[in-house]
Parts: C-alpha cells; structure tokens; sequence
C-alpha cells in the first residue's frame, strides 16, 4: 500500500519502506509484458514465492 491510501485509511504503521514500518512487499516481473508476481513479505517474512520458496 503506498502512502496516501495508507493516510486516508489511517495505518500509520504502513505506506512506505522505513524502519518501524509493517513491511508488507510485493516483487513483480514482467511475463510476456504483463505483472507477475514473484515474491510477497508479509510483516517482513515470505508468504509467498513463485519459485516455492515458503518461511
């Protein structure tokens, strides 16, 4: 989620990369011209890898 719907939605703990900060990521390619995701962090940890890769 990026800053300003974090504002509006008021999670202050989320919206950008900063210390202290949920880190909640997404890794996308591009596949043929369109998004794929690779890699997804939930609170920092991998919940999701397109290569199986599962903490």
């Amino acid at each position: 989620m990026t800053a300003n719907p974090a504002h509006v939605l008021e999670l202050s703990d989320r919206g950008e990369i900063a210390v202290g900060k949920r880190a909640d990521l997404v890794a996308v390619q591009s596949v043929n011209n369109l998004p794929q995701v690779t890699t997804t962090w939930v609170v920092g940890k991998v919940v999701y890898s397109s290569c199986g890769y599962h903490l």
